[in-house]
């Protein structure tokens, strides 16, 4: 099992992060051969993705491994949106998912996984963490769809109840996502 970090992400190419938002209605109205994908946890029931990233362990019973090119989870996943105590070494995980990729979150408040000394922060949801993930590998252009305020899914994700982690709506992200692009002064970024 590698550091996400050890991977060498493509640039030819803008990377696509794709969450469960309204906005996701869209997505096949753009030709996703222009882009890298990067799907947020169940993202990828409908799309073989470049990146797979769930933080949260309930989410991998909908994750088909073999149709992604990585799997990418917190060193300290999240059970019940809760940071779990046994590393992804320690549930046994890199045994059962051949492409999994870590990286340390800043939920962990705990001595971190010492072969990454990055630590990806996150506050509200796991769109912010994919920007970071993506803008730490040095990618410098990202579009996004799906990433959306308000308190919904996407029709696609109606079997999903959204918001099972306790915040009041999808809009806190944005101060978090604002905040990073406001930070990374060569990113091209727009939302779909």
């Amino acid at each position: 099992m590698q550091s996400f970090f050890d991977l060498r992400l493509p640039k030819i190419k803008p990377w696509l992060i794709i969450g469960k938002g309204p906005s996701y209605e869209k997505l096949a109205t753009y030709d996703l051969s222009r882009f890298y994908l990067f799907g947020l946890n169940h993202i990828s029931l409908y799309h073989s993705l470049d990146i797979c990233h769930v933080i949260d362990l309930d989410v991998l019973e909908y994750v088909n491994f073999e149709k992604h090119a990585y799997i990418v989870m917190p060193w300290h996943p999240h059970k019940n949106f809760k940071v779990h105590e046994k590393n992804l070494s320690q549930l046994g995980l890199h045994k059962k998912i051949p492409n999994l990729v870590w990286y340390n979150l800043s939920t962990w408040k705990h001595s971190h996984n010492i072969y990454s000394s990055k630590i990806i922060r996150t506050k509200y949801f796991s769109a912010e963490a994919a920007f970071r993930l993506l803008i730490a590998a040095g990618i410098t252009s990202i579009c996004s769809i799906g990433i959306d305020g308000g308190k919904e899914y996407a029709k696609t994700f109606k079997e999903f109840i959204p918001l099972t982690n306790g915040q009041k709506s999808f809009d806190c992200q944005f101060k978090e996502i604002n905040k990073i692009i406001c930070e990374t002064s060569n990113l091209n970024y727009h939302a779909l």
